[in-house]
């Protein structure tokens, strides 16, 4: 087969890519990224790259001047040689959790403990051998290793440092022997693997203090933004699964050697890694086929694995570290729902809470010490942008609040020209133009002759779009855009979409409770994305039930904090697991109720416009 080349700019790569290979697929095998929410299917028009002239590029001399024929990467075939411009794309997350580690209750203690010895030398008199030696130097209480590994370099270690050695052991197992005093360089990775963004903390083992935190955006979405997506990446490509396995494992390494660069450490001082994530991030993550949790029945391949050796997994920390994979609850539950009721106490609560845990796909848990019910529904993409016209994760220049009065004022992450919006910003712009009247209950945006009781400014920014009318957020003159930022009728039917699947969700755990929504004491937003809504928009979209605004509460990356918990206590380890057995899982799409809610769950309230309701709790 024939190979074209192909010249990427900025950055300035030249590929030799075969005849028939889209785009798409060069760049990520070049590790180059771009959005690609649907999976290369070429609907959601987030991979434009722009194809450039050669000639021209010879007679400017430089490509900043030049403009180019955009395409959709995903749908482009090299079929010739090929100059093309890529936005330079930072896969780095700009907004953290700010829930911080707190033990919640349980008591720290850590699986892994390091012990410094003086181990005496052998003489003529005493030959004794020098795994005796060291055996005696620790008297008793520790195993001997199961791994050839520990004992491989044992004379040589013994040597090094006049006999003086460091001692690790891992459940009173001896896991590795190291040269000199080590007892204070102890530390653990805990991870929490979302389907967009991968986050790392950095723990101080021997003390339990977060030393660093990392996020980044999970490579494997150019594959797909949904679990749906990148499913089927694996049931269609021959070696799918090796590739989104490959993708997130080498992502974890390069937040784990930029965690212990920031804390002035080596890799090689990490003996311990945690991990959460949902189902199907975790078969992905273990290499283990997920294709039979896109097909009823939806059950997974695995519930819980064993502690696996890091090594098998290729994470790149101590050679005897070992990785801990938090259990999942069922098909579309996973880890990171466990997590969270770790996180929050749910389960130890002895009034009827409810957590949503929004990221591509929202998870609901409902209930109380008596009984918890869990389900999933499939309403994160619109959240996270991948079917909004301008929809972007959180990222610099993402238009993340909104608020109108005489005119629309946006504010952005890093204050910078707006360039899509991001979950946040959608709730919140829907919520003002709900609150204004740009859009009445049933989520139709008014033509600009129903809206004479808006301020002219904003009347003048509904347009007429496609398929109803566009609602402008900010006008292209005044951020350097090709063209105005709008929020469609189309973007508005997604929204109503996806925040009714949270709410009849929500309804139908409270029925399998026998509970009205009044007898649930407090809402917990969970997750990066919960963490930046303002609970008033949430609340006047209906997002979540109609309760005051003092019942709800963002609690950040409560599966990050869950999967530190395991980390630095082995009774928060117990916990986790009786959570992951203790909750009742309930399937959606198996109940009829749930259609039947949802149907009335995508209109928005009537009481949203301003002034129809006093105040906005009860």
């Amino acid at each position: 087969m024939k190979n074209y080349k192909v010249k990427i700019l900025p950055h300035g790569i030249e590929l030799a890519v075969p005849q028939g290979t889209s785009v798409m697929k060069a760049l990520l095998e070049a590790g180059i990224y771009l959005e690609g929410p649907c999976g290369g299917r070429g609907t959601c028009g987030k991979c434009k790259i722009e194809v450039l002239d050669p000639k021209a590029l010879l007679k400017k001399g430089a490509k900043h001047d030049i403009k180019g024929e955009t395409k959709l990467a995903c749908r482009l075939e090299v079929k010739q040689d090929l100059v093309i411009s890529v936005p330079a794309v930072k896969l780095e997350e700009s907004r953290k959790s700010t829930l911080q580690l707190k033990l919640s209750g349980h008591k720290r203690h850590s699986r892994v403990q390091k012990l410094a010895l003086k181990v005496s030398k052998p003489t003529l008199e005493h030959p004794l051998s020098d795994q005796e030696r060291l055996w005696n130097a620790l008297n008793t209480g520790v195993f001997y290793p199961r791994h050839l590994r520990a004992l491989r370099n044992l004379p040589e270690v013994l040597r090094q440092n006049s006999h003086e050695v460091t001692v690790v052991t891992r459940w009173s197992e001896v896991i590795a022997i190291e040269p000199g005093d080590t007892s204070q360089d102890l530390y653990g990775v805990a991870f929490d693997i979302g389907s967009t963004t991968l986050v790392g903390s950095l723990i101080n083992l021997l003390t339990g203090d977060i030393v660093a935190t990392h996020s980044e955006g999970n490579p494997q979405r150019a594959y797909g933004a949904d679990v749906i997506s990148r499913i089927s990446y694996v049931s269609s490509e021959e070696k799918g699964l090796e590739t989104l396995q490959t993708k997130v494992i080498d992502a974890l390494n390069g937040i784990i050697e930029k965690l212990a660069a920031e804390a002035g450490i080596k890799p090689e001082m990490v003996y311990e890694v945690t991990v959460v994530g949902n189902t199907t991030m975790l078969h992905l993550f273990l290499g283990i086929s997920p294709v039979y949790l896109a097909q009823a029945p939806y059950v997974a391949a695995v519930k819980s694995v064993a502690d696996v050796r890091a090594v098998e997994l290729g994470l790149k920390i101590n050679p005897a570290g070992y990785c801990i994979v938090v259990p999942n609850i069922a098909g579309f539950v996973g880890a990171d729902t466990v997590a969270v009721v770790l996180a929050t106490n749910l389960d130890k609560s002895k009034e009827i809470r409810l957590a949503i845990d929004i990221g591509t796909n929202g998870e609901i848990v409902l209930g109380s010490e008596k009984g918890l019910y869990a389900c999933s529904t499939a309403a994160g993409p619109a959240f996270e942008g991948a079917q909004i016209k301008f929809g972007m994760r959180a990222a610099p220049g993402a238009i993340e609040r909104v608020d109108i009065a005489d005119d629309v004022k946006i504010q952005t992450i890093n204050s910078l020209p707006a360039i899509g919006i991001c979950g946040s910003g959608l709730i919140d712009a829907v919520a003002e133009m709900l609150k204004v009247g740009v859009i009445d209950y049933t989520g139709r945006i008014l033509d600009p002759e129903s809206a004479s009781h808006l301020p002219v400014k904003v009347r003048r920014r509904i347009v007429e779009g496609t398929n109803g009318f566009d609602f402008i957020l900010a006008y292209r003159a005044e951020n350097g855009l090709e063209e105005d930022l709008v929020l469609t009728q189309k973007d508005i039917r997604e929204l109503q979409l996806a925040k009714g699947a949270i709410l009849a969700g929500i309804q139908v755990l409270q029925q399998e409770l026998g509970i009205d929504e009044k007898d649930i004491v407090e809402v917990l937003l969970a997750g990066a994305f919960g963490t930046y809504i303002r609970k008033e928009s949430a609340w006047r979209i209906g997002l979540v039930p109609d309760l005051g605004l003092e019942r709800i509460r963002a609690v950040g990356n409560a599966a990050g904090v869950g999967s530190q918990l395991v980390l630095v206590s082995e009774e928060a380890r117990q916990n986790a697991y009786e959570i992951a057995d203790k909750v009742r899982y309930i399937e959606l799409s198996a109940r009829q109720e749930f259609q039947e809610r949802f149907m009335e769950a995508i209109y928005f309230p009537r009481w949203a416009q301003e002034g129809s309701r006093q105040g906005v709790s009860r």
